[in-house]
Parts: C-alpha cells; sequence; structure tokens
C-alpha cells in the first residue's frame, strides 16, 4: 500500500510539498497488476514532463477519488470525455495535465 501512496504522490507532481496519499482503495483496484504497473510508469513520465503542474490532491479523499477515476478511465468503465468532464469539473486549469494522464492512461492499455 505504501507504494500506492508514493506513486499518487508523484503522479500528482510532488515536490516536497504535503500531498495527501491514496489509501483505502477498492481491493479489485490494488489488485490490478496491469493499471499499477501503468499507474507507475505515469508517475515516472510526470516526474520528467516540466510543463506538467500539480493536481491539488489535497486530502485523501481527493487521492482516492482520482485513482478511481484513473482506474476506470484504464479499465473502460469511463471514457476520455468523462474523465476530462470529471477532472474539468474537481481540478479546473488542469487541461494539459488531464490530457497527459488519459493519453498515457489510453498507451497502457494498447
Amino acid at each position: 500500500m505504501r507504494t500506492l501512496w508514493l506513486i499518487a504522490a508523484l503522479v500528482v507532481g510532488f515536490s516536497g510539498a504535503n500531498v495527501a496519499l491514496a489509501s483505502d482503495l477498492p481491493p479489485q483496484i490494488e489488485a490490478d497488476k496491469g493499471f499499477m504497473t501503468c499507474y507507475a510508469s505515469l508517475a515516472d513520465m510526470v516526474k520528467a514532463d516540466k510543463r506538467y503542474k500539480r493536481i491539488p490532491l489535497d486530502t485523501e479523499e481527493q487521492a482516492n477519488a482520482f485513482v478511481v477515476q484513473l482506474h476506470k478511465l484504464y479499465t473502460g468503465q469511463s471514457t476520455d470525455v468523462a474523465f476530462y468532464a470529471w477532472m474539468s469539473m474537481n481540478y479546473p486549469g488542469h487541461d494539459y495535465e488531464q490530457v497527459v494522464v488519459s493519453e498515457h492512461v489510453r498507451r497502457c492499455k494498447r
């Protein structure tokens, strides 16, 4: 579980600031090795992207909701359009980040 927490911090652009970390996720998400691999590689990519701005996941609830939305996108339970709408409603001003994240998840599914 601690690995998931650290990955969540990187995905949001952890830069030494306090960041809420995902925990208490549904077991099917934690058990989805393909998703977890995708999520870890997303963290690596975001860390190297100078344009990527931290998504303000400042509470555990926000971090969990973000991971759940990513998993829905990964498994096809959600679409890019639905993910963009969710991101825009919850984290306005992060258009670049939502495209980066959704494109990465789409590449993982291939």
